[in-house]
């Protein structure tokens, strides 16, 4: 099978969860598999493999899909992947199959105090949306009504895609419409289970491709866990001159240059994705100025972020005279060191303070290359090199501009 398809595969495992909850019935063809038959814990996969055969995907799909939980059942190449499905369902708790209930707030199990018992709050049963007004604080919620809804919406979007739809369009979808409902485990979205199964499944199958293994077998470290972000915002930001012939825009300048860090840190992420060739799913989070990845701990993916850092620094020093830092580290990871997340993401964060203090190490004879420009005047504001008839550099007049187009779109907003 090609990528798109394994991504498929692995998006729409779990998609008969929410399926399921709506009361409707799977296909006909499906009817004779039994829990006995599809291994333990499957009771939902008849569904998924009925949103398979909907969108008119290959039976050899609709057969991994519905045999992820017995991989012995299938042959070959479905056997491999099946085989990594039922090994990135280890990584969570075996719990039984909810109804058509409401995700539980994790603002829910917060307790200020050992003696306080916070309220059940639910979110409603809705497609994404930020702006709804308050959760839901009455009791158990069950709704079957607004699942089915909410698929009949889900169902209808999928087939203005057409049956030529890309993995990436799915995730879209999935994530539009599973964010505010739970997975197995009540305060667990939809939405991170199968982002997470999704990621987890493909660095495994990915270095079973590498390593050239028939299937997964316990194996030490086959995840690499990429952590960056960039570093000296603040500085770039807030360090800037206000004479009086830069006080003009000045707030938009700021926010122009707030927005810009925003975009850089996305387009970093992009292209690491797009070089290690990775699907969203394994972008665990982007924001802040920081972001982490899980990839597979293979020599070319090392030597390709390796690389990759060493140029985006290069042109880092070159655009911002070295006031920007792309920081960049990883650490290899097995099953029980993913498990134990919190110790994991504590030994990276580590690793980005130290790198930290070692700004540029890589790019030692760019830093000390001897400038032969000669600089008669410097921008008003960051004091970067600019012609005798500017009083502000190219930057600034672009962060300038991008700050007035934001206040701008936030006004008609």
């Amino acid at each position: 099978m090609n990528d798109d398809e394994l991504q498929l595969i692995f998006l729409l495992h779990d998609l008969g969860i929410f399926f399921k909850r709506t009361g409707l019935p799977h296909s006909q063809k499906f009817s004779n598999s039994t829990e006995s038959e599809t291994g333990k814990g499957s009771l939902h996969s008849r569904w998924s493999a009925s949103l398979a055969e909907k969108l008119g995907l290959s039976q050899d799909i609709q057969n991994v899909i519905l045999y992820d939980h017995k991989c012995e059942a299938l042959e070959g190449e479905n056997a491999r992947i099946a085989n990594v499905l039922s090994k990135a369902s280890e990584f969570f708790t075996e719990e039984d199959e909810l109804g058509p209930v409401n995700l539980l707030s994790v603002f829910s199990e917060v307790k200020l105090k050992e003696s306080t018992h916070p309220d059940k709050c639910y979110l409603p049963i809705l497609k994404l949306d930020l702006g709804f007004k308050k959760p839901i604080r009455y009791g158990e919620v069950s709704n079957k009504e607004a699942y089915r809804k909410l698929w009949e919406d889900f169902a209808s979007e999928l087939r203005n895609l057409g049956k030529d739809i890309c993995p990436e369009n799915l995730y879209q979808l999935i994530k539009k419409y599973t964010t505010f409902l739970p997975s197995n485990s009540r305060d667990i979205s939809l939405f991170d289970h199968i982002k997470i199964k999704t990621a987890i499944a493909t660095c495994l199958y990915r270095f079973m491709q590498d390593e050239s293994l028939a299937s997964i077998q316990p194996v030490e470290k086959p995840f690499l866990l990429i952590s960056g972000g960039i570093s000296g915002i603040q500085r770039f930001i807030y360090r800037v001159s206000s004479p009086a012939e830069a006080q003009v825009g000045m707030a938009k300048r700021l926010r122009g240059r707030s927005f810009f860090l925003n975009l850089l840190n996305d387009a970093v992420v992009t292209s690491i994705r797009n070089k290690l060739n990775l699907p969203e799913a394994n972008l665990l989070w982007c924001g802040g100025g920081n972001f982490l990845i899980i990839a597979t701990n293979t020599d070319k993916t090392k030597e390709e972020i390796e690389k990759f850092q060493k140029e985006v620094n290069k042109s880092l020093m070159q655009m911002f005279n070295a006031e920007l830092f792309l920081n960049f580290t990883w650490e290899q990871a097995g099953v029980n060191e993913l498990k134990d997340f919190s110790r994991l993401n504590e030994k990276l964060n580590q690793k980005m303070d130290e790198n930290k203090k070692q700004k540029f190490v890589e790019n030692l004879e760019d830093l000390f290359a001897e400038d032969d420009k000669t600089t008669r005047k410097t921008c008003s504001v960051c004091a970067s090199p600019i012609k005798e008839e500017e009083i502000l550099c190219e930057d600034c007049n672009k962060h300038t501009e991008i700050g007035r187009k934001i206040a701008h779109a936030k006004y008609y907003i």
